[in-house]
């Protein structure tokens, strides 16, 4: 083997890939400069190796979150994880938990269903109109909802996590953790129904705890904290 054929080959990286076509070719040499986005790879395949690879992402399109994938089985925003060293080898895959609709790209409806169960925006129990002049000001709870808020509806704690997903009733830790933040919001004058959602079937006792969906959140998040607080207001007689 040549030093040229040596050069050429310690700087490709092996990306498999999993497809939902037989067909489909699943391996690309990538030429690989590390470090390198796993977007910026699925970039260089789709132009370079085959056009018909399909993925998602809509980053700086303001929406973020939609390029969730899993590599080497740990879900990841493409746009964020960098490639540095891994043997020169790397597996992308779908999430987990939500139907393939072609090769990484899920199709995410059930995942915004249970997000919808938890009716998440400011309502009322009521009919009546609130005075809004009448809310106090928002200072020790804000220490609960700013914990619970950032969440960009990527789907990586729902596929992380072993009670979500494959047609399970769980409403899953996004929903549960943005629940959370409404709650505790003195704006929110629904707090009451939708606390009694999150509790019912499909509520906080289908979580295990296994505490993955912390570990993979881009956004630093602790939906399991945001859980068990969920849990305490069930025992207490007021938020």
């Amino acid at each position: 083997m040549s030093m040229t054929e040596k050069t050429r080959l310690s700087t490709e990286l092996k990306v498999h890939i999993r497809r939902s076509e037989s067909a489909a070719p699943t391996l690309f040499f990538v030429p690989f400069e590390p470090p390198i986005l796993v977007l910026d790879l699925l970039h260089w395949i789709q132009g370079n190796g085959d056009a018909t690879l399909a993925y998602s992402y809509s980053c700086r399109s303001a929406r973020c979150g939609t390029c969730s994938v899993l590599v080497n089985r740990r879900p990841v925003l493409a746009c964020q994880e960098l490639i540095k060293d891994c043997n020169g080898e790397v597996n992308i895959e779908p999430l987990k938990g939500l139907p393939i609709i072609r090769d990484l790209v899920v199709d995410m409806q059930p995942f915004l269903s249970h997000w919808r169960k938890v009716k998440p925006f400011l309502g009322s129990d009521t009919t009546e109109q609130d005075d809004l002049a009448l809310i106090p000001r928002q200072s020790p709870e804000r220490r609960v909802i700013d914990a619970a808020r950032g969440c960009i509806k990527c789907g990586i704690c729902h596929s992380s996590c072993g009670m979500s997903g494959n047609g399970r009733s769980f409403l899953g830790p996004a929903a549960l953790n943005h629940a959370v933040a409404l709650i505790a919001d003195s704006r929110d004058r629904a707090a009451k129904t939708r606390l009694s959602s999150v509790l019912s079937d499909g509520g906080v006792d289908g979580c295990h705890y296994h505490g993955s969906c912390g570990r993979v959140c881009p956004r630093s998040l602790d939906p399991a904290a945001a859980i068990t607080r969920l849990r305490r207001w069930r025992l207490s007689s007021s938020l």
